[in-house]
């Protein structure tokens, strides 16, 4: 009978021989291979595995028949030996296979994780390629949002450089007109360049005194009324309105001069704005302080020297009012040269220096020529107005026969500065000139 030992060896090689016929002799062959690259080149193990190889091969060429035990004690020490090769290529196939499925194993996992990363990493990848893609979408939104707005502004500075080239054209040609004294023509250059730029506060100012100079009170009082309401503290505006008052209403003029002046005290214009309304007020002291002011402000300024000669000359100041008639006309030939004084106010200034010097030729000839640059009854009604100041305050009324029918009749509203009695004052026809003569109230005169 065999012992137990073996019948266990029995029954492993039974169970390697069903192995190999269920297909396990790859796996096999794999271990024998293994075993190898592991036992290195001992005698030993090159030896075992040559014997392992051997049996290996013989088992599936032959696999084993039971018999009976023999009885010779040599061939049971060869069974005791095959015996123990067999376990030997048993535990490194067992631990092979199990080596083998655990790599297995762990691959599968390792390949599982990564692909659970790499989906993980792919749904990342696709996320953030959604919101690029959403954000470059935004991005193309505001672009195109941009676009249209740059367009929309592209073509409203296209309409306001038009307009304001258009505007600007119409000022200039406006300011031409002005200076020509073609006040009708300057006022619808004003007014098409007013409708291109409402808010323009130098067009409406220009456009006012358009008016005043043609007359048209009311819509010279609305052209500056708007000026107040876009800068209500706009001292143009308060001047425009004082000149425009002159004549129908003195004392709205002079308010309006005091709010100018009020607005802006640099401006000398301001002070000769109210200077002239003191003086048709009969107010000639505070005028004088008035006009004083500007001359502080600009001593060259030659219309402010010839008002205050004109009031030095009603004062009797004759010293003073021959200084500052001087300082008027000195050197007037160059401004009149470069276009710096308009020749309207240049022969009225040389008509006054001849009227003090007492050259009445002279003075005849620069009374028509300033009558000639005269281009409206407003005009023409201020400069009669200066020049019978001046003859009045000088004693020489006589002399406003001489002047140009324009200059002389009708004779205009007289200043109160110098009041004639026009009802009373006889002609001689020999001499061709009025005797007409100032006031002698002596209080009225220190005044």
């Amino acid at each position: 009978m065999r012992g137990p030992r073996a019948s266990r060896r029995s029954a492993r090689w039974e169970d390697c021989r069903r192995a190999g016929a269920a297909g396990t002799a790859p796996i096999a062959m794999i271990g024998i291979i293994l075993v190898i690259s592991l036992a290195g080149n001992s005698p030993q193990s090159h030896s075992a595995v040559a014997r392992s190889e051997n049996t290996v091969y013989a088992t599936l060429a032959h696999p084993p028949v039971k018999r009976p035990a023999p009885a010779d004690p040599s061939l049971a020490t060869a069974q005791t030996s095959n015996g123990n090769d067999s376990n030997i290529i048993i535990e490194w196939s067992g631990f092979i296979i199990g080596s083998f499925t655990l790599l297995v194993t762990v691959l599968t996992l390792g390949t599982a994780v990564a692909a659970l990363f790499g989906f993980s990493e792919l749904r990342r990848a696709r996320d953030r390629a959604a919101a690029t893609q959403k954000q470059m979408a935004d991005s193309l939104s505001e672009i195109e949002d941009l676009k249209s707005r740059w367009d929309s502004a592209v073509q409203e500075a296209d309409t306001r450089v038009e307009a304001i080239v258009q505007s600007a054209y119409g000022f200039n040609q406006g300011q031409e007109a002005y200076a020509e004294g073609n006040y009708q023509r300057a006022a619808d250059y004003f007014r098409r360049a007013h409708q291109l730029q409402p808010r323009s506060t130098a067009i409406l100012y220009k456009l006012g005194r358009s008016y005043t100079n043609t007359g048209d009170v009311g819509k010279a009082e609305s052209a500056f009324h708007t000026i107040l309401e876009i800068e209500p503290t706009n001292a143009e505006a308060y001047r425009g309105l004082a000149i425009a008052h002159r004549y129908d209403d003195p004392a709205k003029a002079l308010a309006n001069a005091r709010n100018a002046v009020d607005a802006d005290p640099e401006d000398l214009k301001n002070w000769n704005c109210l200077g002239l309304m003191l003086r048709d007020d009969g107010k000639n002291a505070e005028a004088i302080e008035a006009h004083r002011r500007g001359h502080q402000l600009d001593e060259k300024q030659r219309i402010t020297s010839f008002y205050l000669a004109l009031l030095y000359a009603e004062a009797k100041r004759t010293a003073y009012a021959g200084d500052f008639i001087h300082q008027a006309t000195v050197n007037l030939e160059d401004d009149q040269h470069y276009g710096r004084i308009k020749p309207l106010w240049a022969a009225v200034l040389n008509w006054a220096h001849a009227i003090f010097n007492s050259d009445e030729v002279t003075a005849a000839f620069w009374a028509k020529k300033a009558a000639a640059a005269c281009q409206s009854s407003r005009r023409i009604h201020e400069v009669r107005g200066h020049m019978l100041f001046l003859l009045t305050a000088l004693g020489h009324a006589g002399l406003i026969a001489q002047l140009p029918e324009a200059l002389r009749s009708p004779v205009p509203h007289p200043p109160r500065g110098a009041r004639y009695d026009h009802s009373s004052a006889p002609t001689d026809s020999h001499q061709g000139r009025s005797a007409i003569s100032p006031s002698t109230n002596a209080e009225e005169r220190q005044s």
